[in-house]
């Protein structure tokens, strides 16, 4: 005779509600007009992906990389395929699974409908979760972390661009798109950890593949990104300081995702940091604010960053930032840290090699009538020396008087170009390219001297008419003056 337990007993209950519950979602599922079958509803789809043990809690949405994901691995998939994301084989699958076990032969835009639909529904985001995993603990770790672990000195400063770029980043995440426009730049030797510590900070969301400042598919390479390194500031070289610019402050990138048909605005998540070993490594002054420059490798390290930046360290880190955004840290530099990066920006920027040679050219007389003159005339009249003690200007700000000539026989320039400066300064007799003109106007829109003009000015023989800058020297008339009292 059969003992039957307690346990049997609640064991059978069990199994009988599982199948009276999988009837009673089964009844739900909408038969064909015929009544031979199952129709092929959205609803019937839902119902499936719901309820089926084989699918159902197998999909969810990751709200970082704005990509389907699996929760656990379906039965098709083969053991040694560890992949989470969902792919077209994964599709294929399901609407076999339909198919074979339901006789509902879906369509792929249908399966793939009511997938996107059931993942979006189980919405989560991996980034959130790591940093509410724990509460901070109360130890600071953030302030000093550049200069614990780099070497970097121990000012305000370092301190409050330390803080700013991480409460930046968990901004970023949880506020995506928000204006962060900054970017922590690392300057030291090679072997310091800076790249390494941009890795541990990001962890799986570590991107140092950043290409160039301005395509589009290096907007899209942002897609699930966090951290993102500007190594050695390739970048940076690979681009005009427009388009770096550009690039860094766009807040929304607009482009087709993956299983998307419509271009879709992508709000971004991440931020960015430089890493160089290079003194100079800004090429002017008009897009340096963004960067925030941290010397590194100054002092001795007081910390391993190999061995103390576990992942229970960086989650600490990240902890303390959100600590700081809940309570309304701002993300810009108070007025004195903004000085002194001010201050660090124009040391570290590259000297111009058009400088010089551009201001010598503006502030130097021309005769009243060299836009008359032919191009071999023009710099002969610009390689003549003129002593600045023999030049007297009248009251009109334009005529002067030079050593041995008459009155009104020479004249302050009034307008110049990056073609002038090409031919005639550097006396080249090719048409120059494109970069080499640019180079030139971003060091004639640098000068205190001139304005950039929309309409075409005219520049005479050789030259023609180009756009160009007018010119004027009134502050240096007066240091003339000044220096002759």
């Amino acid at each position: 005779m059969t003992v039957v337990t307690q346990e049997d007993v609640f064991e059978n209950m069990n199994k009988l509600q599982e199948i009276n519950q999988q009837e009673n979602w089964q009844s739900e599922l909408v038969t064909n007009k015929s009544g031979t079958g199952y129709a092929k509803y959205f609803r019937n789809g839902e119902l499936i992906l719901e309820n089926d043990e084989n699918v159902k809690d197998l999909i969810q949405y990751d709200l970082m990389e704005y990509r389907i994901k699996l929760k656990r691995f379906p039965y098709w998939r083969k053991k040694s395929d560890e992949r989470y994301y969902w792919l077209d084989y994964d599709s294929s699958e399901m609407q076999r699974h339909f198919e074979t076990n339901y006789g509902i032969d879906f369509s792929d835009d249908k399966i793939l409908k009511m997938v996107m639909h059931e993942a979006y529904a189980n919405s989560y985001h991996p980034i959130h979760s790591m940093i509410e995993s724990k509460e901070w603990d109360g130890v600071k770790r953030v302030d000093e972390l550049l200069i614990k672990y780099l070497g970097a000195d121990d000012t305000k400063y370092v301190r409050s661009v330390t803080r700013k770029t991480l409460v930046g980043a968990v901004a970023r995440v949880y506020k995506p798109g928000c204006k962060f426009d900054t970017v922590l730049t690392m300057m030291g030797g090679q072997g310091l950890g800076k790249s390494e510590l941009c890795k541990r900070l990001g962890g799986g969301y570590y991107n140092p593949s950043i290409g160039k400042l301005k395509d589009d598919e290096d907007k899209k390479k942002l897609q699930g990104s966090w951290i993102c390194e500007l190594e050695e500031l390739e970048a940076l070289k690979k681009s005009t300081t427009g388009e770096a610019k550009a690039f860094i402050s766009t807040p929304i990138d607009y482009y087709r995702s993956s299983y998307g048909r419509l271009v879709e605005p992508h709000p971004r998540q991440c931020i960015f940091i430089g890493t160089t070993n290079d003194a100079e490594f800004l090429k002017d002054s008009t897009g340096n604010r963004r960067f925030l420059p941290v010397v590194v490798g100054q002092n001795k390290n007081t910390g391993d960053l190999f061995e103390d930046m576990t992942s229970e360290f960086v989650q600490q880190l990240w902890a303390e930032s959100k600590y700081y955004y809940d309570k309304g840290e701002s993300l810009i530099l108070d007025e004195k840290d903004s000085e002194t990066a001010l201050m660090l920006q124009e040391a570290h920027t590259e000297a111009d090699p058009y400088q010089g040679i551009v201001e010598q050219m503006i502030k130097k007389p021309i005769p009243s009538d060299y836009w008359y003159r032919s191009l071999d005339e023009k710099r002969w009249v610009m390689g003549e020396y003129i002593e600045t003690d023999y030049i007297k200007t009248y009251a009109d700000g334009k005529t002067i008087e030079l050593k041995n000539s008459r009155p009104g026989s020479y004249e302050w320039r009034d307008k110049v170009s990056a073609h002038e400066i090409w031919h005639i300064a550097l006396k080249n007799d090719r048409i120059p390219k494109r970069s080499e003109l640019r180079q030139i106007n971003e060091t004639l829109r640098n000068s205190i001297y001139t304005t950039q003009e929309h309409d075409k000015l005219r520049f005479g023989d050789g030259i023609g008419r180009v756009k160009g800058f007018t010119v004027n020297l009134k502050s240096y008339h007066e240091e003339l003056h000044d220096d002759k009292k």
